[in-house]
C-alpha cells in the first residue's frame, strides 16, 4: 500500500492550483485555449506552447535519522518549482514571472500542517529571486526562475 493517494508532486501541484489567487497571470481554466494568457501547471519540461508554465517536480527524499528507534520514520522531500515565462514582444518586462514566483512563495508560506493529508510541514528553502534568460531552438526568448520547498512527513512502524 502507498503512503499517499497520489505522487507527492501531484498532491503539491493540486494544492498550488487550489490556492492560486493572483490574476496577472491567472491559473488556466480553459485549456488549451487560454495557455497564451494564463499559467499552466505540469510535471514535464517547458514545451513552448504556454506563455506561462510551472513545472512541479519531486526531488530525492532523505530520511530524518533523529526519529529512528522511536517507532517513527521521518522523511524530507524537496520539491522544485521551475517557473517559465515566454517573451511575447520585444523589450517586454517580466512582472508576470515575478508575480508567479511570489504567489508560489505565498502559498507555501501559508501552509498549515496537514493541509495536504499526511504532510506535516512545507517550507521555502530557496525563493529563487534571479530570473535567467534562455533562447529555445525555435528562437523564442524564455525566462526561467526556480523556487525550492521542502516537505516533511512521517510514517510510524512497529518493531517485531
Amino acid at each position: 500500500a502507498e503512503d499517499f493517494t497520489d505522487p507527492i508532486e501531484d498532491l503539491v501541484r493540486n494544492y498550488l492550483a487550489a490556492r492560486w489567487i493572483i490574476t496577472t497571470p491567472a491559473l488556466s481554466t480553459n485549456p488549451p485555449a487560454d495557455f497564451s494568457t494564463k499559467v499552466r501547471l505540469g510535471d514535464w519540461d517547458y514545451d513552448g506552447f504556454s506563455t506561462y508554465y510551472i513545472k512541479v517536480r519531486e526531488q530525492t527524499t532523505t530520511f530524518d535519522n533523529d526519529f529512528i528507534g522511536t517507532g517513527l520514520f521521518g522523511f524530507t522531500t524537496p520539491i522544485l518549482f521551475e517557473l517559465t515565462a515566454r517573451r511575447l514582444t520585444y523589450g517586454q518586462s517580466y512582472q508576470q514571472l515575478n508575480n508567479m514566483r511570489l504567489e508560489v512563495v505565498r502559498i507555501i508560506g501559508q501552509y498549515r500542517p496537514d493541509d495536504i493529508a499526511g504532510i506535516a510541514d512545507m517550507h521555502i528553502v530557496d525563493p529563487g529571486d534571479a530570473p535567467e534568460e534562455s533562447t529555445t531552438t525555435a528562437g523564442q526568448v524564455v525566462w526561467y526562475a526556480k523556487v525550492t520547498a521542502t516537505l516533511t512527513y512521517f510514517k510510524s512502524y512497529t518493531e517485531v
